[in-house]
């Protein structure tokens, strides 16, 4: 279901995204993000108009049927928001109500008009805003100017208590299937449906970061209600903080109110959530060669699934926990994505560092007092960065950690070895020993 509302100072026409930013900036205190800014602007002019009626019931107050107050961006903004748009992707060009003179609106008889309209093709959005960051969906619908006068007829506004919903996930998590209010005094459920979906930001829970959905509950008489989610055959109900409980007993009683917006704000999938650990790769990068992944330690009675992944973009039927390398794979980034769940638990999915191609090192050099070993590396991946730990008969050498060791009078009739690891970002370290030489002469 598309919907539509109004935020800014000045209005812009940006129609399906002006609702999650009302949302954002109200609820969650947050700026807009720069997305959502529409860029402002007028349509063709001629000597055409556009008009049309918005009705209300009786039970509607006198501060939802005025034109909207761009002014005002607190909980107190209420009233009606209309703007006739160009109808083209890209910008936006289009007149509001409250910003352009053209546009006329009478609150005590709902008749407007926008006047001194060209030919074109227009959106029409008409939608009514309520107190505490409410709204009511009235129209969006195209039209088309063509040589006369548009009249659209009139535009039904019904609303009987409303509850507006700000979901957060981690954005590794899966989203929730359904979203369902409980009418407390009859039992009946209503579903929640989506508005706005899909805004990302960074969250002190999420590691990756998260996911910002909202929803809404209409045609719902006002009362008392519970919400619950539900995904995979696990629900969380809100519980008036922002992580949910899995105890229906526990769930908050949400308050909706006759032509006034109740919100609710919760990250669910954390009140249970599987324990996950990143997965890690073993094996040799070589065309022909097989990688095997290990998941770790996870919640007990988790079960997974693989995915691996080239440069970051899934191998197609790379599905299993081992993959064989191709000739596909040469200089690229090599990940596999572990998805574990378990019934009762939210599901988790985590992504491996990539492993690094190797090679066994090699000690150079005169084996005498005195003279000086090197190290030879072999080849590894590209943009490698190194480090050294030189051994004495499988004991470090205090300081030896640079790519050569002169050999020392301590080290007469011992055998040497060095120790080389690679790390590279987005990389696991890996670290390779060369073969012991054979005895150091004095």
């Amino acid at each position: 279901m598309e919907s539509h509302a109004a935020t800014g100072t000045r209005p812009s026409t940006a129609r399906a995204i002006a609702l999650v930013t009302a949302l954002l900036v109200g609820v969650l205190g947050l700026s807009a993000p720069a997305a959502a800014q529409a860029l402002d602007g007028h349509p063709p002019t001629g000597t055409r108009s556009v008009s049309g009626t918005i009705s209300f019931p009786a039970s509607a107050p006198a501060n939802v049927r005025k034109a909207l107050d761009w002014s005002d961006q607190g909980p107190s903004r209420a009233g009606v928001y209309l703007s006739l748009s160009v109808d083209k992707p890209g910008r936006v060009d289009g007149w509001n109500l409250g910003a352009d003179g053209n546009v006329h609106y009478d609150q005590n008889t709902g008749a407007w008009s926008v006047t001194g309209v060209g030919d074109a093709r227009y959106r029409l959005t008409i939608n009514v805003i309520l107190p505490n960051y409410g709204y009511v969906n009235g129209t969006s619908r195209t039209l088309t100017v063509n040589g006369g006068n548009v009249n659209v007829g009139t535009t039904p506004i019904n609303e009987d208590g409303r509850l507006n919903v700000v979901s957060i996930s981690c954005e590794s998590a899966l989203s929730a299937s359904a979203i369902t209010a409980k009418n407390t005094a009859t039992g009946r459920s209503y579903p929640i449906v989506s508005s706005q979906s899909g805004w990302f930001a960074p969250h002190a829970r999420c590691s990756d970061g998260a996911v910002y959905a909202n929803y809404h509950l209409a045609g719902a008489p006002a009362g008392d209600y519970t919400v619950s989610f539900s995904q995979q055959g696990i629900t969380e109900y809100y519980s008036g903080g922002d992580v949910g409980t899995l105890d229906p007993a526990k769930a908050a009683t949400v308050t909706t109110k006759s032509w006034e917006g109740t919100q609710t704000r919760m990250m669910y999938g954390l009140a249970r959530p599987i324990a996950a650990k990143t997965p890690t790769i073993s094996g040799t990068v070589k065309t022909g060669s097989t990688l095997k992944a290990s998941a770790g330690r996870w919640t007990s009675g988790a079960s997974f699934t693989y995915q691996w992944q080239r440069n970051g973009a899934p191998i197609a039927n790379a599905t299993k926990s081992s993959y064989k390398l191709s000739s596909s794979d040469l200089s690229k980034r090599i990940t596999v994505r572990v998805t574990g769940v378990r019934a009762g638990y939210w599901p988790a999915a985590k992504t491996s560092s990539a492993i690094l191609k190797t090679s066994k090192p090699k000690v150079k050099g005169t084996k005498k007092v005195g003279r000086t070993l090197k190290v030879s590396r072999g080849s590894w991946t590209t943009g490698t960065k190194f480090s050294y730990r030189w051994y004495r008969n499988g004991k470090a050498i205090k300081g030896a950690t640079k790519v050569k060791y002169k050999l020392k009078a301590a080290d007469a009739g011992k055998r040497i070895k060095v120790k080389v690891t690679g790390k590279k970002s987005g990389y696991a370290r890996k670290s390779r020993t060369s073969s012991y030489t054979s005895r150091i002469k004095r």
